[in-house]
């Protein structure tokens, strides 16, 4: 079951991104947040998502450490109380990222939205977000389809 609300969620991602091209992404940028400049993240470069019962999070990463932030929320799902003002969450950025490797005992990875900064650690094609409260996620790599 979990499966099908990925693809679904998934699906409708790819729908949205397919809305918006790169430079309408990257001038939505403010100034709200001063990431540092990083270079090339060979690493980190590539599609990751993840998924609870409320919502998915969807961040593409690109090699000049650029790229975009995607997530949805169904607050009605995540709590089970109704809430029919502001049922759906869907909040779009382009990001900034930060990678230093080599320190097992703090986030090695930072992505940077306009309003807010994740903080993630790398274990293989996962990417663990760990914030003062301990682990709140995690994204996995995935692969395009090819068809």
């Amino acid at each position: 079951m979990k499966h099908t609300y990925f693809v679904a969620y998934a699906a409708i991602i790819c729908l949205l991104g397919a809305c918006h091209s790169d430079s309408t992404i990257s001038s939505t940028v403010t100034t709200s947040v001063s990431p540092p400049a990083t270079g090339g993240l060979q690493r980190l470069k590539g599609t990751w998502a993840g998924y609870d019962k409320g919502g998915f999070t969807l961040v593409k990463i690109k090699a000049d450490s650029t790229g975009a932030y995607t997530t949805f929320t169904d607050r009605e799902r995540e709590t089970g109380q109704p809430s029919p003002d502001d049922r759906y969450f869907l909040y779009e950025s382009a990001i900034k990222v930060r990678y230093k490797p080599g320190n097992q005992y703090q986030p090695g990875v930072a992505i940077y939205t306009d309003n807010f900064r994740f903080d993630y650690y790398l274990s293989g094609d996962t990417l663990i977000e760990y914030d003062k409260m301990g682990e709140q996620g995690r994204l996995v790599r995935v692969q395009p389809d090819p068809h």
